[in-house]
């Protein structure tokens, strides 16, 4: 899901929890002035949508956390690898489509599951 699909509510729910770094989950319902049922649906679907993070604290209450995008555990870097061997095309200077390295790239690419 794209950021330019979500409604203007779920738009300014990201916004509080950005602007705020955290927020609990009631208290959102109090800033954006809806039922603490809507907001939990809503917290569930941008979490699940991986625009925001929903974690449980010591007393068992939700609170609601932005995803920074930059930050290296929130990255997939599975389509850059095969098997273990990293992408050549990361950098364009030094690839050589005839070269070992790219073939065997693309071998480990062709014989993973």
């Amino acid at each position: 899901m794209d950021k330019s699909e979500l409604t203007e509510l779920q738009k300014e729910a990201i916004n509080v929890i950005e602007k705020n770094n955290s927020v609990y989950q009631n208290e959102l319902s109090e800033i954006i002035d809806c039922s603490k049922g809507y907001v939990s649906q809503l917290a569930i679907k941008l979490s699940e949508n991986n625009f925001i993070k929903r974690e449980k604290d010591n007393a068992g209450k939700y609170v609601l956390k932005p995803v920074k995008k930059d930050d290296p555990k929130d990255l997939d870097f599975s389509l850059l690898l095969a098997g273990n061997e990293i992408s050549p095309f990361i950098r364009d200077d030094d690839v050589d489509i005839k070269g070992d390295r790219f073939t065997n790239w693309l071998m480990n690419l062709m014989y993973e599951e």
